[in-house]
């Protein structure tokens, strides 16, 4: 019988981590994620408002700070936010990650989560 620290050394243990526990998806264009967030269950989009409840801001742990989005306090949310334009405009792939996301596509997602419904 093998014991969790007995595994060969340069092997992972694979823990079975619970879909629900996955991050959402985080900054997609605005028209996209209230697309998106009307599709997911109140559960899963509060997830990251009961993350900040009980541990603070995702990235400065500050539990004091007024919630901003995604887990992360109203500071860390904009840095990120900026920081994360700045990356785009650097490599010019703003433009390229817009694209991803026409209308057609949206409308495809639309009409297979309505083929999908009785299975969900």
């Amino acid at each position: 019988m093998k014991h969790r620290g007995s595994a060969r050394r340069g092997q992972k243990i694979q823990r079975r981590v619970p879909p629900e526990v996955f991050l959402q998806a985080w900054f997609l264009p605005r028209s996209l994620a209230f697309q998106v967030h009307r599709l997911l269950p109140k559960e899963y989009r509060e997830k990251m408002r009961h993350y900040f409840d009980d541990y603070g801001c995702l990235r400065c742990n500050r539990r004091s700070a007024s919630y901003g989005a995604c887990g992360l306090c109203r500071a860390c949310y904009k840095k990120v936010l900026y920081q994360l334009a700045s990356v785009l405009k650097r490599r010019n792939t703003a433009k390229k990650v817009k694209e991803q996301y026409t209308e057609l596509t949206l409308q495809r997602a639309a009409l297979a989560k309505r083929l999908l419904e009785d299975l969900i």
